[in-house]
């Protein structure tokens, strides 16, 4: 699985985890596991992507649910339910799916 993309590196700060939790419940661990979504970014364009696995090292492979990029035979890899790979330096945000 090649990834074509040249992904930006997050900014030197830990990746921000969202989850809604109830008061009741424990909130999740801030890790990055099967079935998170993430946001990744090419360029300036958000990739909105859901964890299928982790790789080994910071290394994780995804389903692509969305991207916000313009109609350009640049982009054209982006489409969702492409499967692509990418490091966590890579990732954003991640929503927690509890």
């Amino acid at each position: 699985m090649a990834t074509a993309f040249t992904f930006r590196e997050r900014p030197y700060k830990s990746t921000v985890f969202v989850a809604t939790v109830r008061p009741t419940a424990e909130p999740p661990r801030n890790t990055i596991e099967s079935g998170d979504d993430v946001k990744l970014y090419v360029d300036e364009v958000a990739v909105f992507v859901r964890i299928l696995q982790a790789l080994g090292g910071d290394g994780f492979s995804g389903t692509i649910i969305g991207a916000n990029a313009p109609k350009v035979d640049k982009y054209s890899g982006l489409q969702p339910g492409a499967t692509i790979s990418f490091a966590e330096k890579h990732i954003f945000t991640c929503s927690k799916r509890h």
